[in-house]
């Protein structure tokens, strides 16, 4: 089984499942970081009319010397007739009106009775019809993150609601008596957490389980009703698998288990109780690297996200490393672009991924090896 047909397990079965996340409307605001569940096109052109760029004057007439007429609101929809040897102040994003020549603020000067103006030029700047948005443009497309820009577009369209795709819900399981009794740092719990939340995910539960088989059982049942289902530990090989014991004992499907690459060899993922689910090992390092190869990418699907594509090329290694051969092995790096170059990633987010061929026992500094990453994401 290779990490592509592991992909194409993951990707077949949480398609069906995102096909029932439901939709919503929410308010303009709290869209930010959703996903749009429809196109949305601009109903009309923002600005509906040239405007001006500048503040500054609308002069009617020749001569150097006018009367100040009044002030011209931006935007505002008519502007008043005017007389010769009068001035009207247009401030940015007012409308100028017809047959009146366009000074800036800078090039008059001010008085009690009016202005004197310092330029013979007409010095308008403007913002044409349809400048920052025209209509029937595509805002946002469906699938898409509303970002900043969206937000901004589609507050100048006037949309102040959005129809998005409900946050998928997670529920999230870590198994050990270490950790239920507090002896050790009940880590991965609050980083699956985190990720998840990154990613688009509303945390629907959060719970612990010590080493037996019907607690276990019964903190998967306790999570029922949500759309993914996050389990860490109770699968060492040095003893019995807990959680695979205590999935069985519920009837899970199992569509994938322990797959020949590393990390990744007490990973497994299926549907239990209407859940689709991940078993993940409890090394946090393991953790990190399987989620963003794999959980991250449904979890992604379930949020109803187009951006989800892993591109791949040829970097220079700058550390050998050493395996087995008949297993393929991912590596966390960091990609350097300007020197074609990956750096083996020790903490933190990885760029992308070095991928080890199961044929491979070695591959020495400043070997070329495959590289996987994903496209670039939503911030």
């Amino acid at each position: 089984m290779t990490p592509t047909h592991v992909w194409r397990i993951i990707r077949a079965a949480t398609t069906l499942r995102a096909s029932e996340v439901p939709e919503e409307t929410v308010p303009l605001l709290a869209s930010s970081g959703r996903v749009s569940a429809t196109d949305v096109r601009a109903p009309s052109s923002w600005p509906p009319f040239d405007v001006s760029a500048l503040d500054g004057y609308a002069l009617k007439g020749p001569g150097t010397t006018f009367r100040i007429k009044g002030f011209l609101e931006p935007l505002a929809p008519e502007a008043p007739v005017m007389k010769k040897g009068e001035a009207l102040f247009v401030a940015t994003g007012g409308r100028i009106p017809s047959m009146a020549r366009f000074v800036r603020r800078e090039s008059v000067k001010e008085s009690d009775d009016g202005l004197s103006v310092l330029s013979p030029l007409d010095e308008r700047r403007l913002w044409k019809r349809g400048y920052w948005i025209n209509k029937g443009t595509r805002i946002v497309s469906r699938g898409e993150v509303i970002g900043p820009s969206a937000i901004e577009s589609l507050a100048l369209a006037r949309i102040t609601k959005v129809h998005v795709i409900r946050r998928p819900s997670v529920a999230i399981l870590t198994t050990g008596d270490e950790l239920k009794k507090g002896r050790v740092p009940d880590s991965n719990k609050y980083l699956l957490a985190s990720l998840a939340e990154r990613d688009g995910a509303a945390i629907l539960h959060l719970a612990t389980a010590g080493d037996g088989e019907t607690e276990i059982a019964q903190s998967v049942a306790a999570c029922e009703g949500a759309d993914l289902l996050l389990i860490t530990g109770g699968t060492s090989r040095g003893k019995r698998d807990l959680t695979y014991g205590a999935l069985e004992g519920l009837e899970a499907d199992f569509l994938l288990r322990q797959p020949p690459f590393l990390p990744g060899r007490t990973m497994a993922f299926g549907r239990a109780r209407g859940s689709l689910f991940f078993v993940l090992p409890g090394n946090p390092r393991a953790l990190r690297t399987l989620y963003e190869l794999f959980v991250g990418h449904a979890l992604r699907m379930l949020c109803g996200r187009r951006d989800m594509r892993w591109k791949t090329g040829t970097f220079i290694l700058e550390e050998g490393v050493e395996k087995g051969r008949g297993t393929t092995l991912f590596v966390p790096v960091r990609i350097s672009w300007k020197e074609d170059t990956v750096a083996r990633v020790y903490g933190g987010r990885p760029d992308g991924f070095a991928v080890i061929g199961r044929d491979l026992t070695r591959v020495f500094s400043g070997e070329k090896v495959r590289v996987v990453w994903r496209e670039k994401e939503y911030q």
